[in-house]
């Protein structure tokens, strides 16, 4: 082009005579130029922005998509929007992490009694240990299942309390109540709600009474619909995508799954608390409580 070769032999020659030499006019050529350094300077933005949503994706896991990138984005003080966000990251090749096949989960005893839906899918709570919900999974690892129990607080979002065993016992459901009652430092939740689905250890008479002794009132969903226990589910829908579990051993999955819910609690931003983490969120709202 032209213009390349004008500006290539510019140290070499006057800007007024390449112009001339080459009939077009200089207000032309710098036209071109200042076109072309906006380019430039563009795409250098731009690289340097890939740079930082890289180490924010990276920092999260490789989990994080492209709202929660642009919200810490801002949070530096990065004005962007994100569409542009977005489209930085089709160019990376990077994407937020997606949701695995489901496995059922639920093993309902027949004969038991079920506990009726206090929530009725309102999955919301005026303050911390009012609502908590519950629900296992099975984490996939080379030696076999790895079973999880664990209990959120609807409120913060944080998990509270969490129980890992190879045999899905209640006694594995009984455990994340204690937890519970440790990460709390206290004993009794007067009338607090209890929600999970129908799992036989959960309708069991020894969890039950587990959950009467600390004040709790139980509450289950209908079978079979995950809508019921939505937050629980969308729980198991986090571990499954953000955990990579598939080719430890038993023991390496439990540092990992340590290792999350760690994360989850104190680094992992949410949305629903207006980006912050459980642990910040909960904070300040015992601050505000003080």
């Amino acid at each position: 082009m032209i213009y390349e070769f004008i500006d290539s032999q510019k140290a070499e020659f006057n800007i007024s005579f390449l112009c001339n030499s080459c009939n077009v006019s200089r207000q032309s050529y710098y036209s071109w130029l200042n076109s072309r350094e906006a380019i430039q300077d563009r795409l250098a933005k731009d690289l340097e922005l890939k740079d930082q949503i890289l180490q924010i994706y990276r920092q999260s896991k490789s989990t994080y998509g492209a709202p929660k990138i642009t919200y810490k984005l801002r949070q530096q003080g990065i004005h962007i929007s994100r569409k542009k966000v977005a489209k930085l990251m089709v160019d990376l090749g990077i994407k937020g992490a997606c949701s695995r096949k489901k496995i059922k989960t639920t093993i309902a005893d027949k004969k038991a009694k079920f506990s009726l839906d206090l929530l009725k899918r309102d999955f919301s709570a005026s303050e911390i240990d009012k609502v908590f919900v519950s629900d296992l999974t099975y984490i996939e690892t080379m030696d076999g299942w790895l079973y999880l129990v664990a209990i959120l607080d609807v409120y913060t979002r944080k998990i509270v309390g969490y129980s890992m065993g190879t045999t899905m016992d209640v006694e594995l459901f009984t455990r994340a109540l204690k937890q519970l009652q440790y990460s709390r430092n206290k004993l009794i939740f007067k009338d607090a709600i209890f929600h999970s689905d129908h799992g036989s250890q959960y309708t069991s008479a020894v969890f039950r009474q587990a959950l009467k002794l600390m004040g709790m009132k139980q509450s289950m969903g209908t079978v079979g619909d995950s809508y019921d226990n939505a937050l629980a589910e969308n729980l198991w829908s986090l571990v499954k995508r953000e955990t990579y579990t598939k080719n430890m051993t038993i023991e390496e999955a439990r540092l990992e799954i340590f290792s999350w819910i760690n994360w989850y609690n104190n680094e992992r931003i949410h949305g629903s608390l207006n980006y912050l983490t459980p642990q910040e969120f909960e904070e300040l709202e015992l601050e505000k409580a003080m």
